[in-house]
This record gives structure tokens, sequence and C-alpha cells, in this order.
């Protein structure tokens, strides 16, 4: 919802840059689903890696893990910028069409 939120009140540039944001993000975390050992080396050392269980207890996130919230991220993104340009405000579509052309290189990915 903050994406949504975010986008329906940018400018233009500012979807611009968010385009370019996000695909700068999806290409440092599509290293790390490619690669099996960089997950365990680099990325499960980060806080935002440790995933809290029912008894408040951390695990730390796995390759599997890690690519499952992946493709969740992916599918989230889609679901965002289909409702943006799905709806009638022709700002919304346009930055959702923004967003997507600075992420060409990088969104949609089969995963």
């Amino acid at each position: 919802e903050n994406f949504n939120q975010i986008l329906s009140s940018s400018t233009h540039s500012e979807s611009r840059r968010l385009g370019r944001f996000l695909q700068d993000f999806m290409l440092i975390l599509e290293k790390y689903r490619e690669n099996k050992d960089k997950v365990f080396d680099e990325f499960s050392k980060l806080e935002a890696c440790k995933i809290t269980l029912h008894n408040n207890q951390h695990k730390i996130m796995n390759h599997e893990d890690f690519c499952t919230e992946f493709r969740s991220m992916h599918r989230s993104l889609t679901i965002f910028l289909v409702y943006l340009m799905q709806s009638n405000n022709l700002l919304w579509q346009k930055n959702a069409i923004l967003v997507l052309n600075e992420l060409q290189l990088v969104f949609p990915r089969v995963l």
C-alpha cells in the first residue's frame, strides 16, 4: 500500500528516480538469488535477514527463504503497478508506466 501512496503523489521525475532506485535494488537482490554462497556469506549477516518465529526466536534466512521473499516482492510489485495502471487517474497511470520503463531490465522476470 505504501508503494501506491508514494507513486500516487509523486511527480514524473520522482517516479523515474523511484524506478531507478528499484532497478538498482532488484539487481543487487538478483545477484543473491543467483548465487547461494553469496546469500550465506554476505546477505544472511544483515539484521533484515533474521526471521522472527512464533516464540520470538530468530532464524537466519537461508537461500530458499530469500528466494521465496524475492518472488513475493515481485508479485507485490506487479499487483501495485497493475492497480495503478487500471485506475482512472491519469497521473497514477503515467507514474506506473514511468517506473516500469526504468525497471525494464530487471522486471518482470520469471523466477
